[in-house]
């Protein structure tokens, strides 16, 4: 048996969760609980199992145990089985006949059974195996799922006959309270809420990022690092590298970026591995925090030049002008950047409004913010933000005759933008 190790988290006690917990694995044979590395699972099931009157055995799912006859084995010895290690004997690998086994034994041993990292089952016959369990457990026996990724069982008949719970990311998050109290309690003084925010309430990351102080977010790369990239397939890893140069995981901009030929397996196997991922408009997007270490990564692995030829990539992927502006001002290429800008811009201005930021145009080399159209657009931005150039000083009478064609121009320029051939009258 594999117990739970102490975490961070662990000193805060969380009693609303632990509630919840108690509440869900009462009234269910079974519950799954589903989040990413460091999100509190741990802790959480610690708090829950403090509470509960019955034993409770723990086990740490592993590569070898994922075969029917491996998992059930050892999954035998921590519940302490009679019937389980017979069948065994017999030389049966049959998934059902195992789980009728082990189900037997847990009713003689009523326990409340914790299969953690369940992520790494991903045989088909061990899937059966731990789905013929959860269907057969009895009214005194508990099993309690744990995984990064989606869990490895076909839930819909359980969620059906309602014989499953189950806990996502959200319901083990910290809120800005949580964050305080943990500050409190490390004796750390920090703003709390401002790093649950930049967390995005992980309990892991967060409680590095109180003790890290004056380290930074070294601490908090390093868990990531150790406890999520490291355990991916390498070529997995640099999928996920390179795409980090992208805002949201989109498959085009992923296929484009990455030259896989089948750029939904890096959103799922992502997903699979428990990584931080949020969403933006319906769209995966990597969390800020693991998106900065694996740029730093990136960089360390193809170098300067090879990220600018992702960026250049991703602007031949993407379809909005701004974003490929963006990309092509990473990629080193301020001409084409500023162009797609003007593109943008004017048919903004045809609309009459421009709603191009203006730290993009002020981003732009000197060069290209002389561009008259360039100009003329973040003029129109900064007066949408309430922060409208400042004047020139008045022109001597000769500068003025010779500045007319100029101010005609601009005028005309106004005029397109109010949608007829005359300026817009100006308002009393």
């Amino acid at each position: 048996m594999t117990r739970p190790t102490q975490t961070l988290g662990a000193i805060l006690a969380r009693p609303r969760v632990a509630r919840r917990l108690d509440r869900l694995v009462s009234g269910h044979p079974l519950t799954v609980i589903t989040a990413p590395a460091g999100a509190g699972k741990t802790t959480a099931i610690r708090q829950l199992l403090e509470r509960r009157p019955e034993p409770y055995v723990w086990l740490t799912m592993q590569p070898r145990l994922d075969d029917p006859a491996a998992l059930a084995a050892a999954l035998g010895v921590v519940i302490g089985a009679d019937a389980t290690p017979s069948v065994l004997a017999a030389g049966s690998a049959d998934p059902s006949r195992l789980a009728r086994a082990l189900a037997d034994d847990l009713d003689t041993r009523p326990a409340v059974v914790v299969l953690d990292d369940a992520h790494l089952v991903r045989s088909p016959a061990a899937h059966s195996m731990l789905r013929g369990l959860a269907e057969r457990l009895g009214p005194s026996a508990r099993l309690l799922i744990v995984s990064r990724g989606a869990a490895p069982l076909a839930l819909a008949r359980l969620r059906t006959a309602g014989r499953v719970a189950e806990v996502g990311g959200d319901e083990l998050r910290f809120s800005a309270a949580d964050a305080r109290a943990l500050a409190k309690l490390l004796g750390v003084e920090a703003d709390a809420t401002a790093l649950a925010a930049a967390t995005d309430g992980s309990p892991a990351l967060l409680g590095l990022a109180l003790l890290a102080g004056d380290a930074g977010t070294a601490p908090v790369f390093d868990f990531l690092a150790q406890e999520v990239l490291d355990a991916l397939e390498p070529r997995l890893r640099d999928a996920l590298e390179d795409s980090a140069v992208l805002d949201v995981l989109s498959l085009e901009a992923v296929a484009a970026v990455t030259g896989l030929d089948d750029p939904e397996s890096l959103v799922e196997q992502t997903l699979a591995a428990g990584l931080p991922l949020m969403t933006a408009a319906g769209i995966p997007r990597v969390h800020d925090l693991l998106r900065e270490l694996l740029l730093a990564r990136l960089l360390r692995r193809r170098g300067r030049l090879g990220v600018r030829e992702l960026h250049r990539r991703a602007a031949d992927a993407v379809d909005d002008d701004l974003v490929a502006a963006a990309h092509l001002l990473a990629a080193g290429e301020p001409e084409s950047a500023a162009a797609l800008i003007e593109r943008r811009g004017r048919i903004e201005l045809a609309g009459g409004v421009v709603q191009i930021p203006d730290a993009m145009i002020a981003a732009l080399p000197p060069a290209q913010r002389r561009r008259p159209w360039i100009r003329l657009l973040r003029a129109a931005s900064q007066l949408r933000a309430g922060r409208p150039t400042r004047p020139s000083r008045r022109l001597p009478p000769r500068r003025r005759a010779r500045a007319g064609p100029r101010r005609h121009h601009l005028g005309a320029a106004a005029a397109c933008r109010s949608g007829n051939g005359t300026r817009r009258p100006r308002a009393l």
